[in-house]
């Protein structure tokens, strides 16, 4: 008999609104959940020791929304335009409550509405001085919406957990991001001041395909 999988995994419920809005709201909603917890106590600290895993599910009727609400669970909500994500605090997947187990994983994708905007050729990604955090996602890398706010999220997550303290201060209190597209070919995506979220291959995308980048922390 298989023994049960007790491995952490933030799950985030999302009423989707456009490709763009959905990855926004679910990658801040996962952010805002680590930095409003403790996460020196668990679940958190063995989730934050792997590999920070997410299940990005969608809600698609308002009786299901509700739900999700009134969940004491969830930990943080974020609006984005037509997009609200809730995220939980890290838990197995036998102790998802049902409602939440209800909801499909698969079949979150709506690229046809928005996408990332493309960064100009030869532009420069700009310091952190202001409290948006730019994030670029792979161009040659076809993902759904649901994979790529999943991946999106962990770049922020990892942001979070080495931004200087300065910088880290005055994004909370403001927190937005800004999605870019970009070639990563021919890119250096491993200098030590740098994110690069590489997939582990499990679902749609070839293992150790890099994602994500965040140029500076």
């Amino acid at each position: 008999m298989t023994e049960p999988d007790h491995t952490p995994v933030q799950a985030i419920a999302v009423v989707p609104g456009s490709h763009q809005e959905t990855i926004t709201a679910v990658a801040l909603a996962s952010a805002m959940a680590v930095l409003q917890s403790d996460t020196n106590q668990e679940p958190w600290t063995t989730w934050l020791a792997g590999s920070f895993t997410k299940t990005v599910r969608t809600i698609k009727r308002p009786a299901q929304q509700e739900k999700i609400q009134q969940d004491p669970a969830v930990v943080s909500s974020i609006t984005i335009g037509g997009a609200t994500a809730y995220a939980y605090a890290p838990m197995s997947y036998e102790a998802f409550p049902s409602h939440l187990r209800r909801l499909r994983v698969s079949g979150l994708d709506v690229r046809s509405t928005s996408a990332p905007l493309p960064r100009p050729r030869n532009a420069q990604i700009p310091v952190l001085a202001t409290p948006v955090v730019i994030i670029e996602t792979n161009s040659e890398v076809e993902m759904t919406t649901g994979k790529l706010s999943a991946q999106v999220a962990h770049a922020l997550v990892a942001w979070v957990r080495r931004a200087p303290q300065r910088n880290l201060e005055a994004w909370t209190t403001d927190p937005r991001v800004a999605l870019v597209t970009t070639n990563f070919s021919d890119r250096n995506l491993d200098r030590p001041e740098s994110i690069t979220i590489r997939d582990n291959g499990l679902t749609e995308i070839d293992p150790h395909t890099p994602t994500v980048h965040i140029a500076r922390v």
